[in-house]
């Protein structure tokens, strides 16, 4: 039976190891226990009540656990046939013929490799704590902060400071709430006008203060420090007094921690860090290596439906090479002529646009599809759990 390692338990992760498991041995690895919804973050951070619906458990992964597995590491480096690790798994317990260890490197071998590291953020909104319980403590921290604080700073302006907004606002109908962005307008980039236009209202009438093309002149870095009382020195000259400060910017390829040791001539990473694949979701110059999600160039708008949709194309192609059919391989295209996306804000307001048909939604649609759950239900039922707690 081949082998298919899976680098990440994210989004592209998890949907491409479920469309697998029935046709080879898959194996996971992924430092974490758990898979972190970090979409519903932006709620959890302000409801603490939401945030055990956020740390989704990875033992129900697979229907067949005797044969696929989740391996709790970190990869250090990637080679043609096989991924050594950084160290020893949390547990090895299963994992005897799965494990080689030679020259002082633990390694896993493999016949096909799929990529998903994903991307790091600033904290609270994603997550790199090796237990569920820190994650939880994290959270906490930072909801009670925002509970006693009056005066709330959200540094940048795409879909996370806005919907942070939405949730702070939601609980909280004091609070004086800022929003610093360089951009001329609240979540810029590749999307229909219609979106903004809808948008823009809802922000107005919730008496957030926007301040458009303006930069802070240095960034927290730690949440300690997102969560003291600080003087924010803008660029416009002048400054506000505030009692927290979350970092709502700053996406990291994950990618760029990996080594790849894929030959002299294998350049398989960009100026970014960012993994140079096919169409097909291959990476560049490899036959049975591929790669899906925020860590690769198959699509400049990083959200996590399309790294779903990159993953399962990969999964299909894989499926294919296996079966060795001669089929032509499927090529990977963002869904209709519109950047899709639905933005939260808070649980009853919103809008969005389907990818299809140019329809932009409001708050009658965006609460039913997004706002109720933030999408968690679907990807606990992913994980093997029928019901989230």
């Amino acid at each position: 039976m081949p082998r298919i390692v899976i680098i990440g338990a994210g989004y592209a992760g998890i949907a491409a190891a479920t469309a697998l498991e029935s046709i080879a041995q898959v194996i996971v690895i992924e430092p974490k226990p758990y898979f972190f919804h970090n979409v519903g973050a932006v709620r959890a951070c302000v409801d603490a009540s939401f945030i055990n619906k956020c740390i989704v458990p990875l033992d129900k992964l697979f229907k067949k656990p005797a044969q696929n597995k989740v391996v709790q590491a970190r990869v250090a480096a990637v080679h043609k046939d096989k991924v050594v690790l950084e160290k020893a798994p949390e547990s090895t317990e299963g994992l005897s013929d799965i494990l080689s260890t030679n020259d002082n490197e633990i390694s896993i071998t493999f016949d096909y490799l799929l990529i998903a590291t994903g991307s790091t953020y600033n904290a609270p909104f994603k997550s790199d704590f090796n237990s569920a319980q820190e994650v939880t403590q994290n959270l906490e921290k930072v909801a009670a902060r925002i509970k006693e604080s009056q005066k709330i700073l959200l540094i940048g302006g795409g879909p996370v400071a806005v919907e942070t907004a939405g949730e702070i606002r939601h609980m909280y109908a004091d609070k004086e709430i800022s929003i610093v962005t360089s951009s001329a307008e609240l979540v810029p980039g590749p999307f229909n006008p219609k979106v903004r236009a809808k948008l823009n209202p809802i922000i107005a009438a919730a008496n957030i203060n926007v301040k458009y093309n303006t930069k802070t002149t240095s960034i927290p870095a730690t949440l300690d420090e997102q969560l003291s009382k600080q003087r924010v020195e803008l660029s416009d000259g002048t400054s506000m007094d505030v009692d927290m400060a979350l970092v709502c910017i700053g996406a990291t390829p994950g990618s760029s921690r990996l080594h790849f040791e894929l030959g002299d001539n294998a350049s398989v990473k960009n100026e970014r860090h960012l993994i140079k694949v096919t169409g097909t979701m291959q990476v560049e110059g490899f036959e049975n290596i591929f790669a899906a999600g925020d860590s690769t160039t198959a699509d400049e708008y990083k959200v996590s439906f399309l790294g779903d949709l990159q993953a399962k194309v990969a999964a299909k192609n894989i499926a294919k090479l296996i079966a060795k059919n001669n089929k032509p391989l499927e090529v990977y295209k963002a869904p209709g002529s519109q950047r899709a996306i639905f933005i939260t804000f808070g649980p009853k307001l919103g809008a969005g646009l389907f990818p299809f048909g140019n329809f932009a939604a409001g708050s009658t649609l965006v609460p039913m599809i997004k706002g109720k759950d933030m999408f968690a239900g679907r990807f606990w039922a992913t994980a093997g759990y029928p019901k989230m707690p």
